[in-house]
């Protein structure tokens, strides 16, 4: 955690350690792997669950949101992982699961950014788990739908520019679909999706991708049976840009 002395009802478990961790900072990563190293003795499982998302037109994005959306979404999980390899390695053991989301399995208007560093972390994941296989080192992918948590208060940003009035009218649309409440119906709580990376984690399989949660399922399922041309004309419809 970033700050761990704002949970200190979990520093008194005998099982649990909570270090000071950035996931943007490599020295603050490879402080959190030694400090579980030293009490543990050894790592089995590294997930990578930081997200930080941004929504709105491409064309307003600022230098330090798109930093900042690389930063947590693709370098960070990419430094927790160069800093656990050594030891998976030296093991021949290991697991790495990579949260992602449906998100980096199809696209929706005005996430373009977000979508971006989802497939990236998809490609990411599918080159290294054969590239780590031969080392005895698993990848895993969580693709999570829509999850009930504060994600939209905490880590989420909106790209505005007030000069920039061309893609008023397609947001609002967008943003209206998004937010209808139907579409929360088949969403899923966090525990569910912890429960969800339990099982995965744990389960023996020799499966890559988790698909969770039945919404981010029917989508996978709709959009397979459209082209890349039949989708986006769908998407234009449906999300009334």
């Amino acid at each position: 955690m970033r700050n761990p002395a704002s949970v200190p009802e979990l520093q008194s478990l005998d099982r649990l350690i909570v270090s000071p961790l950035d996931v943007t900072d490599q020295n603050s990563i490879k402080d959190a792997v030694s400090a579980t190293l030293k009490k543990f003795g050894s790592i089995d499982v590294l997930l990578n669950n930081a997200g930080y998302g941004l929504v709105g037109p491409m064309e307003a994005v600022t230098p330090a949101q798109l930093e900042r959306q690389f930063a947590t979404n693709v370098y960070a999980p990419t430094y927790t992982m160069q800093a656990c390899s050594p030891h998976f390695r030296g093991r021949k053991a290991g697991l790495i699961m990579n949260v992602t989301s449906v998100g980096g399995r199809l696209a929706l208007p005005f996430n373009s950014l977000d979508h971006g560093t989802k497939f990236a972390l998809e490609g990411l994941s599918e080159s290294l788990a054969l590239e780590l296989a031969p080392q005895g080192i698993q990848v895993k992918l969580i693709e999570p739908g829509g999850a009930r948590t504060d994600f939209a208060g905490r880590s989420l940003d909106w790209l505005k520019q007030p000069s920039l009035t061309a893609y008023d009218q397609s947001l609002l649309g967008a943003v209206q679909r998004f937010m209808d409440p139907t579409r929360a119906v088949d969403y899923s709580d966090a525990s569910y999706i912890a429960e969800a990376i339990f099982e995965a984690t744990t389960d023996g399989k020799d499966q890559f991708r988790y698909l969770l949660s039945k919404d981010a399922q029917a989508m996978v399922a709709h959009r397979a049976t459209l082209s890349d041309e039949a989708y986006r004309d769908w998407s234009v419809q449906t999300y009334q840009l």
